[in-house]
């Protein structure tokens, strides 16, 4: 079931649920399908959105409607408890000592189940009793009790089946969880390494693999990179792309040499893979380049964006200017180009961005990406433009010396730096608005592109910008092989063999990439790759992956900036 679907019907039943709307209510339910409202997994992306009414609202309907009514009646008896502040259980859940009765207490008064160890051990329940309780904790906020429950019932007792719906509840709420303020991150991790252990016990294949990796990147999410890796090297039948995600701990850490180290065992494992593979691993990948043929640039919704991104900044007079990407766009052809995927502009530093970044949040009509906050020097604000979804990079441009210094933070913990000159503003027409740009357009988008007259979509800004600081170096060389691994991704041939050459040209510097590596990812992924390769990976030597294979992690006294 397409998440998108479920989010539009959400949409659509919130507003009328409760209102006495029957007919539009019906009206929706008809074009959606009364099997897809009822369905439990539109039920349960309901509870993980913390809509307790819509909840009430399908499980009823379930309750009248399904073959199957004995979840769905539970659901809105626990449901509507919650929302009268009252308990509304039947028969035996509704006693004393029943797990469902103390869960749908605490939550009420929004307290930790309030029992010593001795009284905990005599709740009752079945074990689908004790999944709810626990997928009821989870969805309001309750890591603490979630945790006490899972951990109390794994002590008393259980099946291997009660152990999978726990780690199917985490994974199904995986995402949700990162976009939340209120998670309590210790209790959470413990519940996920709880079910680990749980699944590890009773000799679960597969599944502890991809725990381990969610423990991981939760790890990582809250800036623990130590703990992170030591859980992703458990990750045993996801150690490529657990591999992928060491590399980035380490870039975290500020350890490049052994990030380095990592992204080659990475591609070096990637050239035993399919591109099946590869498009089932990454998001909106396309490795065979044909998934996207065609697919242009949505200017309808660049320029609703770009406007909204202005008129929100006029307000704190701050002059949001065209460079990169859309500068060229617009010095070509009055326009965006075909095969961009983002909004680029600038700002200076002057400009107060916390004044910026507060009217932007604050306008309802973008979302800034919080981990860049945090950052002692601000480069780069990703913001996203929610009516439209469209991706705009905001780069900051600071004085230094007699130029502009901007610059791209990756979430690898790099910052790769781009100096220009200084310049000043004009003001142009674009897209039938007023908007900026730099007063000489010429040289700014030279020192951007260098022949930026003559069209090249296969231009690489990270790796060919004539303004790039420090190339050949260390994080250069990452950008290289982060690079390599989107073009991969992408299905970008040509651009594969860009790379290659610019690895060939470095093969003097410290990090260069072993020769014999190069050679591989030009003949595994290049445009010369043959056609019987698509579906059959290039055997790698052994003795290219056997740097990874040994690699243990280091201690905090190991991992230094060598």
């Amino acid at each position: 079931m397409s998440e998108h679907k479920m989010k539009i019907a959400l949409s659509q039943l919130k507003p009328l649920v409760g209102g006495g709307h029957f007919d539009v209510l019906e009206t929706i339910i008809l074009e959606h399908g009364l099997d897809f409202i009822i369905g439990n997994e539109f039920m349960d992306f309901c509870r993980r959105k913390k809509e307790p009414r819509i909840v009430v609202f399908v499980a009823t309907l379930a309750t009248h409607n399904s073959a199957q009514p004995a979840k769905p009646e539970l659901l809105e008896l626990c449901y509507s408890s919650i929302l009268h502040k009252e308990i509304r259980l039947k028969n035996e859940r509704n006693g004393v000592m029943h797990v469902l009765r103390n869960t749908l207490q605490s939550i009420i008064d929004d307290t930790d189940i309030a029992l010593d160890k001795k009284t905990f051990q005599k709740l009752t329940g079945s074990d689908n009793d004790w999944h709810m309780a626990f997928e009821l904790c989870l969805d309001h906020n309750q890591e603490c009790n979630a945790y006490k429950l899972i951990s109390q019932r794994l002590e008393k007792g259980s099946n291997p089946e009660l152990v999978l719906l726990c780690a199917r509840s985490l994974v199904e709420r995986s995402i949700d969880v990162t976009g939340s303020e209120n998670t309590d991150w210790e209790n959470w991790i413990q519940c996920q390494m709880r079910i680990h252990q749980g699944l590890i016990k009773y000799k679960i294949k597969h599944v502890p693999s991809k725990m381990a990796m969610l423990i991981a990147q939760y790890h990582s999410f809250i800036n623990e990179h130590d703990a992170s890796i030591e859980w992703y090297l458990k990750a045993k039948d996801d150690h490529v792309l657990a591999t992928y995600q060491i590399a980035q701990a380490y870039g975290n850490k500020k350890d490049f040499k052994t990030a380095l180290t990592h992204l080659d065992g990475f591609l070096s494992e990637m050239c035993n893979q399919t591109h099946e593979w590869i498009d089932k691993n990454f998001k909106n990948a396309d490795s065979t380049g044909k998934k996207h043929e065609g697919l242009e640039f949505n200017s309808h919704a660049a320029t609703k964006a770009l406007t909204d991104l202005q008129n929100t900044l006029d307000k704190v007079n701050t002059k949001a200017f065209l460079v990169s990407g859309t500068l060229l766009g617009y010095a070509r052809q009055k326009s965006f180009l075909s095969h961009d995927k983002d909004i680029d502009v600038g700002i200076f530093e002057a400009d107060n961005i916390f004044d910026v970044i507060n009217t932007l949040m604050l306008s309802g009509k973008f979302n800034v990406k919080k981990g860049y906050f945090n950052i002692e020097r601000m480069y780069q604000m990703p913001v996203v433009h929610l009516a439209t979804g469209f991706a705009i990079d905001v780069f900051v441009y600071h004085q230094e010396d007699d130029g502009l210094v901007t610059g791209v933070q990756s979430n690898f913990g790099y910052t790769q730096n781009f100096r220009f000159s200084q310049f000043e503003l004009q003001e142009i027409q674009f897209i039938n608005t007023r908007f900026y740009a730099p007063a000489d357009i010429d040289k700014n988008l030279t020192e951007n592109f260098g022949d930026w007259k003559t069209p090249d979509p296969h231009f690489i800004s990270h790796l060919q910008c004539p303004t790039t600081i420090d190339v050949g170096g260390e994080v250069y060389m990452m950008v290289c092989r982060l690079e390599m691994v989107r073009s991969i991704v992408e299905g970008k041939k040509v651009k594969v063999d860009r790379i290659v050459n610019i690895l060939r040209e470095h093969a003097h510097v410290k990090q260069a990439m072993a020769p014999e590596l190069v050679d591989l990812l030009e003949a595994r992924y290049g445009s010369q790759m043959l056609s019987s390769q698509v579906h059959n990976p290039i055997e790698v030597p052994v003795e290219c992956l056997a740097a990874l294979r040994n690699q243990k992690p280091m201690s905090k006294h190991e991992s230094t900036n060598a």
